[in-house]
């Protein structure tokens, strides 16, 4: 396991995005509210950045307690698009 390990490390490191021309939707957990997504996505996305705060954290936003609300969102959020 820490050669997997070791690998996905050295391709984060060496990783560089090329710049996304669309637009994206980003869903952030409560755990994150210091975390600055706005200004973080806009560096890799040229289009809008749509960015909605939902219970749960990184791991649980889709979990059983929280997936009906994500799911009503997400499906808004499709309809609309």
């Amino acid at each position: 396991q820490g050669r997997i390990i070791d690998y996905f490390d050295a391709a984060v490191v060496n990783y560089r995005p090329k710049p996304w021309t669309g637009n994206v939707v980003v869903f952030a957990g409560d755990d994150v509210k210091e975390f600055p997504h706005e200004k973080f996505w806009k560096c890799f996305v040229r289009g809008n950045v749509d960015f909605h705060r939902v219970a749960g954290t990184h791991h649980s936003l889709i979990s059983e307690e929280n997936v009906a609300a994500f799911a009503v969102l997400f499906r808004r959020l499709l309809d609309e698009s």
